[in-house]
C-alpha cells in the first residue's frame, strides 16, 4: 500500500514538473541582444542625446524604470514608467522621470531602431512578456561633458 501511494505521488510529481517544463520562457531579444544589452544601450543613447541638445544634467533623472509590455509578435504593446508614485508591480522606489528624460528616453528609443523579437514557450511558440527595467542613466557622465563643452567668457561668449 505504501508503496502503491508513493507510485501515485511520484507519477503525480512527474506529471506536474511536466508542466512546470513546458510553462519555462525564454525572454524576447532585442536585435538579437539580450534585455540587459537593451539597457546598456539605451542609457548610453540616453546620454548622447542629452549631450547633443544640451539638455541640463540637472533635468536628467539619473534612475528611470520602464516596462514593455512585448505581445507574441515581438511587437512593443505597451510602454510605461515605473516610479513611486505607481501601485502594484509599477511601484519602484524612485521618483518619475522628469519630462526631459521621458523625451529622451524615447528619442533613444526611435534611434535605436531595432526589432524585438517575441518570447517563446521551451516549444518556441511565441507568447507575450512583460519586462521591468531599471536604466540608469550617466547623469555625471552628461554634466562633466556639458561644462566641458559650454561656452564660456574667454571664448569670447557673454551671458
Amino acid at each position: 500500500m505504501k508503496n502503491r501511494l508513493l507510485s501515485i505521488l511520484f507519477v503525480l510529481l512527474a506529471g506536474t514538473g511536466a508542466v512546470f517544463a513546458q510553462s519555462e520562457v525564454t525572454p524576447p531579444a532585442f536585435n538579437g541582444a539580450v534585455i540587459r544589452v537593451f539597457m546598456t544601450r539605451m542609457a548610453a543613447t540616453v546620454e548622447k542625446i542629452a549631450i547633443e541638445q544640451q539638455i541640463p544634467a540637472d533635468s536628467i533623472s539619473p534612475v528611470v524604470g520602464i516596462v514593455l509590455q512585448i505581445d507574441k509578435a515581438g511587437n512593443v504593446a505597451e510602454w510605461r514608467y515605473m516610479d513611486n508614485t505607481q501601485e502594484g508591480r509599477d511601484h519602484a522606489e524612485f521618483a518619475p522621470a522628469t519630462a526631459a528624460t521621458r523625451r529622451a528616453m524615447e528619442k533613444a528609443y526611435d534611434r535605436l531602431g531595432g526589432t524585438w523579437s517575441p518570447a517563446t514557450l521551451t516549444d518556441g511558440s511565441p507568447v507575450s512578456y512583460t519586462s521591468r527595467m531599471t536604466i540608469r542613466i550617466p547623469v555625471e557622465k552628461i554634466r562633466s561633458c556639458l561644462l566641458y563643452t559650454s561656452p564660456s567668457p574667454r571664448d569670447g561668449a557673454t551671458s
